[in-house]
């Protein structure tokens, strides 16, 4: 396999593991790739180190920008790249550690798509600490695919290989809509593509003080996560705030599927005009679940309750 494939690297203060991160990329068993880094306008060494390995390496793009912040700064990383129908892509944070059959796995996957183009490939966690040692692994998802993309991201950014289609739908949307980069990338490839998980961890997910993204350590159990989302939905008052992307999403793409279009307006329609009866019907012929069992309960419940 020599199809090329394009890293997307923003950076943000990460001097401290940074380096390991670069040199697993360049550990990998398929070496056609570009790495386009854009720093968000760290303060520490973090420029100059990715100068140095940009001198080493003729294959890096190096961009430095102002804090943009992560949604808005993959953004810019996705608009930079040249288009190429037979391209792919792989969001990359800072300070995990790939596994290097990452992307040969990724492309063998995609390659058994009817279109690659529209499919996106992502993958379980090794959740290890800042030493790299072990601590977990993340749950395998019950449920994957659009109606679990409206309501919860299933598909971690750092994990992802996808198509160029995939790419040039993210652009058609505004940043400032989207919760996550990588929720979004995951609501397009289920809504118009393929979506492909798989079980073997394909990165060492570096758990520390300093990340921007990750484990949130004072909810690690199911409990605790589940009392964190309760809390956001009644006493926080942000309801479903996922609600809110779907009803961007269904306005930015009009070329949705007709039934997709049917279930997104039916989702947004059971705040305002429908019964008890209503929702509980639409609960039961759905298939809007969350992977978390205590989450997907408060979750079924507040919509049958018209808490969100």
């Amino acid at each position: 396999m020599t199809q090329p494939i394009v890293i997307l690297l923003s950076t943000y203060n990460g001097q401290l593991y940074l380096e390991a991160q670069i040199n697993s990329l360049y550990a990998q068993t398929h070496q056609n790739f570009s790495l386009i880094v854009r720093d968000d306008g760290s303060t520490d060494q973090t420029r100059a180190i990715l100068k140095k390995y940009a001198q080493r390496y003729s294959n890096i793009i190096l961009i430095e920008g102002d804090n943009l912040g992560v949604i808005n700064s993959f953004y810019h990383l996705l608009a930079h790249c040249p288009a190429n129908p037979k391209q792919f892509y792989a969001f990359c944070d800072q300070d995990d550690v790939w596994q290097p059959a990452k992307l040969t796995n990724a492309l063998h996957r995609l390659n058994a798509t009817v279109n690659p183009a529209l499919a996106l490939v992502c993958s379980r966690l090794a959740y290890v600490d800042s030493e790299l040692n072990l601590l977990q692994l993340s749950p395998i998802p019950m449920f994957f695919g659009f109606e679990n993309a409206l309501i919860e991201n299933s598909a971690i950014g750092c994990t992802m290989v996808f198509g160029e289609v995939i790419r040039q739908k993210i652009l058609a949307a505004n940043p400032d809509q989207m919760m996550m980069h990588d929720w979004w990338a995951y609501l397009v490839a289920a809504a118009f593509g393929e979506v492909l998980y798989d079980p073997e961890p394909s990165i060492l997910y570096r758990q520390h003080a300093n990340n921007v993204v990750g484990w949130d350590k004072q909810c690690s159990t199911l409990l605790k996560k589940s009392t964190k989302f309760l809390r956001n939905i009644l006493v926080e008052q942000q309801g479903l705030q996922s609600l809110t992307q779907a009803a961007y999403f269904l306005k930015t793409y009009p070329d949705l599927s007709e039934a997709k279009q049917q279930l997104l307006g039916e989702l947004l329609e059971l705040k305002t005009s429908s019964t008890i009866l209503d929702r509980y019907r639409f609960l039961q012929r759905t298939n809007i679940q969350r992977n978390n069992a205590i989450e997907n309960l408060i979750l079924r419940l507040t919509v049958l309750f018209n808490l969100h």
